[in-house]
């Protein structure tokens, strides 16, 4: 059963004025060259390096040592990685139950076929 008592349907003054009023956009968001802001939805972190990773890989066709995925990727992303983040990330990605790498080594990924 469903109480319908109308708790605070009926608001003061002061808090129906505050309801009303239109939310001011902040100008201290950083800009994109030409005056054009940036997506609304920025992809994380671990995406882009995510995103960066199998890029390099699809690109070699192959398989690829550890150190030289992570090299691939910095220069791609275009800053470092932290190399045991990105060893643990690496690895993750080839565990699971929908993995998207293949460990053929140590130290050794490929992209899993599909």
């Amino acid at each position: 059963m469903v109480d319908l008592t109308g708790q605070l349907s009926n608001l003061s003054a002061l808090l129906e004025k505050l309801l009303s009023t239109p939310l001011v956009r902040s100008s201290s968001r950083a800009h994109v060259a030409g005056g054009r802001r940036g997506p609304v939805f920025r992809q994380r972190r671990y995406e882009l390096v995510r995103d960066a990773l199998l890029a390099e890989l699809a690109a070699e066709g192959g398989e690829l040592r550890l150190k030289e995925l992570r090299r691939r990727v910095e220069s791609r992303l275009g800053e470092p990685v932290e190399y045991g983040r990105f060893r643990d990330f690496v690895n993750y990605q080839s565990k699971g139950a929908a993995p998207l790498l293949e460990r053929l080594g140590y130290g050794t990924y490929r992209l899993r076929p599909e």
